[in-house]
């Protein structure tokens, strides 16, 4: 599956400011209702993925699991992370979209 077109919306939106990253300021963020979207990555801890799907739940914010942390770590220009926070409606929506497009197209 290629996700080139998904992972630079991750970046386009880390250039712009519209990304978080990291657990702690991706809470932090989602408190303060900040978040748009929450994208994790599949080679997550199993721990720290349940934490991440507990505050997606509690804040009642949408999620996707796309892409190994090494993917979206060089996209965004950052390392050793794992939690992205998606700020800005606009380009959670066209990622969240993006993504389910990736997913269709793997299914046929």
């Amino acid at each position: 599956m290629d996700r080139t077109k998904t992972l630079s919306y991750l970046g386009f939106a880390r250039k712009a400011g519209k990304l978080v990253t990291g657990m702690g300021t991706c809470e932090i963020q989602l408190k303060k209702g900040q978040v748009h979207l929450l994208l994790l990555a599949e080679d997550m801890a199993p721990g720290s993925m349940e934490k991440a799907l507990a505050m997606a739940k509690r804040y009642d914010v949408p999620y996707k699991i796309i892409g190994s942390s090494e993917e979206l770590c060089r996209m965004t220009g950052t390392s050793g992370r794992y939690v992205f926070g998606v700020t800005d409606a606009h380009f959670a929506g066209v990622i969240a979209s993006s993504i389910e497009k990736e997913n269709e197209s793997a299914v046929k």
